[in-house]
């Protein structure tokens, strides 16, 4: 058990563009929660689940011109997500290198764009494939330290305006940090 926390680096991927001139960019947020590891047998294997806060969105630019070539707003995204990773740890003493990957489940809490609620205009739920490493530090006998890294892609449309053709997922980069308490 621990907890976990960091830089959430997220934009949205457009498929199907109508050739609008709409750009998503990347916006910075944050992600924080807690963390279980359940291991699997002594082989370095084990599970991990993450209830996680995460806030979500993308810069977007339009195709109006001004004088900065272009507003740039902010669509801004609040999720409960779920990570259920896989975990392979590699045991060089107090460091333990690892790799993670796996489904992340997502719950839609609220949307704006530039302050206006624009939640109806996406899918409640969200559904991510997600990869990543970390290195475990061990503090000592029960107390780990960790640094991880990961990307997660996002695997269902969340675009929900109607007669729409364009699909919209979420993707990002994060960057989390944490503690854990080794309880086996």
């Amino acid at each position: 058990m621990g907890v976990i926390g960091g830089a959430n680096f997220s934009d949205l991927r457009m498929e199907n563009a109508d050739n609008s001139g709409v750009e998503y960019n990347m916006r910075s947020s944050f992600k924080a929660g807690l963390i279980a590891e359940v291991p699997i047998g002594v082989s370095g294997f084990a599970i991990q689940a993450e209830p996680l806060f995460v806030q979500k969105g993308a810069s977007v630019k339009t195709p109006i011109k001004s004088e900065t070539d272009g507003p740039e707003t902010g669509l801004r995204m609040n999720y409960i997500e779920l990570p259920i990773l896989a975990k392979y740890s590699f045991d060089f003493g107090a460091l333990w290198p690892y790799l993670v990957a796996g489904p992340e489940f997502g719950w839609m809490l609220s949307a704006k764009h530039t302050g206006v609620d624009v939640k109806d205009n996406f899918e409640d739920l969200d559904f991510l494939a997600t990869g990543g490493l970390g290195l475990d530090i061990e503090a000592s006998d029960m107390i780990f330290v960790f640094v991880e890294g990961r990307y997660n892609y996002g695997l269902s449309n969340i675009n929900a305006v109607k007669n729409s053709t364009v699909d919209l997922y979420n993707r990002g980069i994060q960057v989390m940090g944490g503690v854990k308490l080794a309880l086996w």
